[in-house]
């Protein structure tokens, strides 16, 4: 490890030990949310995007598409033996093992065919400084969904960016890693609005324009109790390395009801028109670790109320062992179980039934 990796490992315990804690919100159980099913993205920073990538895959079927920020190749943590923060070695990735583990899971019913992918919409986002995840991961996704989508955009050459969220209007410079920026790079390049802009419709969204917090965020954030989705066996839940708490937020537009209209159980009737996405943070940027920073300053928040989005963030946990994940991860590569890039894997499962919430589907 090099001394420019050390200090950055460092510096970001460093911010955590330091951080304050807030007076703990009240948590909420996830409730059925006003969405429409045909709308539903998933996508993620860092090991969040390669969680992302390996969930659009395993159920594809569930997704209009997905967006992948600096992220890794589906399988690309195949046999590798313990948690790596850095991934600096993606000339070594052979490309087909991918798509050959994508073929031989659709064989055997670990994942959704692979023809729903033929119709998803594809984001990839990648900075050229990028020396966390390099630089040729990016390509290297662009190339496998090549194979599989037909509606693909990628912004792998434009930015001399650094590790971290390309935002237009937060965080630090963009060629830094700006760890007490909660890994956000003011690049002057709102990733999250393209991202979204092209999964739901070329200019079919509204952009925040202005400084952080110029967007008045009239809906409800909230805390919800993840651990009510994991494995239970007995007496004991599996939690595969995932936080107890999540982040919601609903927009404001997707919590009035329409002509409070009241059902026979006196439940307000809400419009079904809402789109729905799934965030998912990168290594550190854990509730425990930033609190809510990762969803309060990377834009997901203001696209979101602008465009009646409504935005989960699930949430992973440091660990020093069972499993082993001292940077609060997302699985990629396979510490949680052989198959966590397929329907059976562990944290695969439990978003998979915190979307089936949201959508009205579960029977918890």
């Amino acid at each position: 490890m090099n001394f420019k990796n050390f200090v950055v490992i460092w510096t970001i315990f460093f911010v955590a030990f330091r951080s304050c804690s807030a007076r703990r919100a009240k948590i909420h159980r996830l409730e059925k949310l006003n969405v429409n099913p045909n709308l539903v993205t998933i996508s993620g920073f860092s090991s969040g995007a390669a969680q992302a990538m390996q969930f659009h895959i395993a159920h594809s079927s569930k997704l209009l598409g997905v967006g992948i920020f600096s992220g890794v190749p589906y399988m690309y943590g195949h046999d590798r033996s313990r948690e790596d923060f850095f991934v600096t070695d993606p000339g070594n990735f052979n490309i087909s093992l991918a798509t050959d583990f994508a073929k031989n899971y659709e064989k055997e019913h670990l994942i959704d065919p692979l023809h729903h992918l033929n119709n998803s919409r594809v984001y990839i986002y990648h900075g050229t400084k990028d020396s966390t995840v390099y630089h040729g991961c990016g390509r290297a996704i662009e190339t496998i969904y090549s194979n599989l989508s037909r509606s693909i955009i990628s912004k792998l050459d434009a930015l001399p960016a650094e590790h971290g969220m390309a935002s237009d209007n937060s965080g630090g410079p963009c060629g830094m890693v700006n760890v007490g920026q909660y890994l956000v790079n003011n690049c002057k390049y709102s990733g999250v609005y393209e991202m979204f802009n092209h999964l739901y419709g070329e200019d079919a969204l509204v952009k925040p324009n202005g400084t952080m917090g110029t967007v008045p965020l009239r809906g409800r954030f909230y805390e919800f109790d993840q651990s009510e989705f994991f494995d239970k066996k007995g007496f004991f839940s599996k939690s595969a390395g995932m936080d107890d708490v999540g982040f919601a937020y609903i927009p404001s537009r997707c919590s009035v009801p329409e002509k409070d209209v009241i059902d026979d159980n006196s439940t307000a009737i809400y419009k079904p028109y809402c789109k729905l996405a799934i965030a998912l943070h990168g290594c550190t940027q854990t509730r425990q670790t930033y609190g809510d920073k990762f969803p309060r300053t990377t834009g997901y928040l203001e696209v979101a109320e602008l465009n009646d989005i409504i935005v989960i963030f699930p949430q992973t946990k440091r660990s020093v062992y069972n499993p082993r994940n001292l940077s609060g991860c997302w699985d990629w590569m396979g510490f949680t179980g052989k198959q966590y890039g397929t329907q059976n894997g562990l944290q695969i499962k439990v978003i998979r039934k915190i979307l089936s919430r949201a959508l009205g589907e579960d029977t918890l």
